[in-house]
C-alpha cells in the first residue's frame, strides 16, 4: 500500500555528541551516520554485521549510564518494545552494552516522522490521516492489550516509511500496567 505523504528532501543535520560516528564500530555494529536524537540519547543508521541488516542503533549517553534510574528507563524501553510483535511498532532486535555504550539495535525506518511530513506538507489528505490514525490505534491497542501504555504519542513518535507505512516508536516513557511508579516524574 503506498502513500502520498512523503516527499524527497533534505533533512535537517543533527549535532553530533557522542563521536561515536567517527569511531565506525560498536561490536557487532558498522555505524554508518547520526540519523537523529531522542530523549534517550543519539540514535545512529548502522550495519549489524552478523546479520547484513541495517540498524537504527540507540545509545545511552554515557553520562547517563551511571544514572541509575536512567539507564533503567532505557534497559525498559528496549525490553518493552522487544515483548511487541505487531506491524505497525519499530521492532528491537537486540541491546546490550559494548565499551561503555549501552544501545539498543531497533528496526530502521527508511522515511521520515509524522512531524517532518507535517512541517513539509503542513496537513495530510483526509485518506492518508485516517489510515495512520487507524493502524497506530491498532498498534496501541495491541500493546495496552500486553500492558504496555506508550504515554508520549505525537507525530515525532510515528514514524513513515518511503512506502507509506506508519510505525509507532519510541516507548520511552512506557508505562508498564501494575508496575513501580517511581520511574515516572512530571
Amino acid at each position: 500500500q503506498g502513500s502520498t505523504v512523503f516527499d524527497d528532501k533534505p533533512k535537517k543535520a543533527q549535532k553530533r555528541k557522542s563521536g561515536l560516528a567517527k569511531v565506525g564500530r560498536l561490536g557487532d555494529f558498522k555505524i554508518e551516520k547520526p540519523i537523529g536524537e531522542g530523549s534517550m540519547g543519539e540514535v545512529f543508521l548502522a550495519t549489524q554485521s552478523s546479520l547484513d541488516r541495517r540498524v537504527a542503533l540507540k545509545l545511552l549517553p554515557k553520562e547517563f549510564a551511571g544514572n541509575a534510574t536512567l539507564l533503567e528507563r532505557f534497559l525498559r524501553e528496549a525490553k518493552s518494545l522487544a515483548a511487541l510483535d505487531h506491524p505497525h511498532i519499530v521492532r528491537v532486535y537486540s541491546m546490550g552494552e559494548e565499551a561503555g555504550h549501552h544501545y539498543a539495535a531497533i528496526e530502521f525506518i527508511d522515511g521520515a516522522s509524522l512531524q517532518d511530513i507535517l512541517d513539509q506538507k503542513k496537513r495530510l489528505s483526509v485518506g492518508d490521516a485516517i489510515h495512520i490514525a487507524l493502524v497506530c490505534a491498532s498498534a496501541l491497542e495491541h500493546a495496552h492489550n500486553l500492558g504496555i501504555i506508550h504515554r508520549d504519542i505525537k507525530p515525532t513518535n510515528i514514524l513513515i516509511s518511503r512506502d507509506g507505512r506508519a510505525k509507532v516508536a519510541d516507548f520511552g516513557l512506557v508505562k508498564l500496567v501494575d508496575a513501580d511508579m517511581s520511574m515516572t516524574a512530571t
